[in-house]
């Protein structure tokens, strides 16, 4: 296919995993391994013309799904093969910090999933304790929290969260809770 790159996609950990794609005669969501995302980022950012090679079916949901398995723009062309290395990940960083909660993370179900703080970090709780824990952390409460930076794999880009971590310990009203 043949079209226009209009916009990003990020999967549920904010990586970048996809683009919408505008052709002659219609718009097409077009995936790809994150490992691609840094290359892609680079090559086909929005508003550039880019012919995909890839797989379609129809998914699930009845909605066409387009996967890349290569991409050329004017400048170059990107195949998706495996890294030449195994993406490791680094090991993640124990971090505390304080913030004001100002919006919940919804999961795709529409389940509470995580905590969005002023700075935009993304606070990740298990669904379980989240119906728990949102009654008790109305938006706009502030909130002290130790827990892990989750680190982007190799390759890997974030789109819009600058920040995700596991909770492992929160504090609000000056009780802590244990999350597990």
């Amino acid at each position: 296919m043949s079209g226009t790159v209009q916009q990003l996609i990020a999967n549920e950990d904010d990586i970048l995993d996809g683009f919408t794609l505008t052709t002659s005669s219609f718009t097409i969501a077009i995936h790809f391994p994150p490992h691609l995302g840094q290359s892609i980022q680079q090559l086909a950012k929005p508003g550039t013309p880019v012919d995909v090679t890839g797989l379609a079916e129809t998914g699930p949901d009845s909605q066409p799904h387009f996967q890349l398995t290569q991409l050329h723009t004017e400048k170059s062309v990107i195949s998706d093969t495996p890294p030449a290395q195994p993406i490791t990940q680094a090991a993640p960083m124990q971090t505390t910090l304080k913030g004001k909660v100002v919006d919940y993370r919804l999961d795709n179900e529409g389940c509470t999933s995580g905590l969005i703080l002023a700075d935009q970090t993304l606070v990740r709780i298990p669904l379980l304790m989240a119906g728990q824990l949102t009654q008790m952390i109305p938006k706009g409460s502030t909130i002290a929290l130790t827990g892990y930076v989750q680190q982007p794999a190799q390759g890997h880009i974030r789109i819009h969260t600058p920040t995700i971590m596991q909770a492992a310990v929160l504090t609000i009203n000056g009780q802590s809770y244990l999350i597990r």
